[in-house]
């Protein structure tokens, strides 16, 4: 009786230590890192979403308009860079534009010759 109980006694608590180490072994969650990782991605979308809807913004309100010239006899890029620079920037960044715009490889033109300009 004795042997039995022993051995009922300890299979007992072996079985109820057996099943507190695989409950907490495998069930066991870290507090919060779910709550924390969805907060991230809450975040992460939030900011795509409002950068995306700024940059959508900005880029729709850059229409440019171009006026188209015939150029002059002793008319360079430089003189209608001037003459056109509604921007007020610096005269060489227009001719870069003018020159990118009707792909020109050089800033030689000939009087004829139909450009377009960038106007606001």
């Amino acid at each position: 009786m004795y042997c039995t109980s022993v051995f009922n006694r300890f299979t007992k608590e072996g079985i109820l230590m057996y099943q507190l180490v695989i409950k907490n072994s495998y069930h066991r969650k870290k507090p919060g890192v779910t709550k924390k990782v969805l907060n991230y991605i809450i975040t992460f979308l939030l900011c795509v979403v409002i950068i995306t809807v700024f940059a959508y913004k900005t880029l729709g309100n850059n229409k440019v308009e171009f006026k188209k010239i015939t150029v002059k006899s002793g008319q360079t890029l430089w003189s209608i860079a001037n003459k056109y620079n509604s921007y007020n920037e610096d005269p060489r960044k227009m001719v870069y534009k003018i020159k990118q715009i009707n792909n020109l490889d050089k800033s030689i033109i000939q009087p004829g010759q139909q450009i377009l300009i960038p106007v606001n």
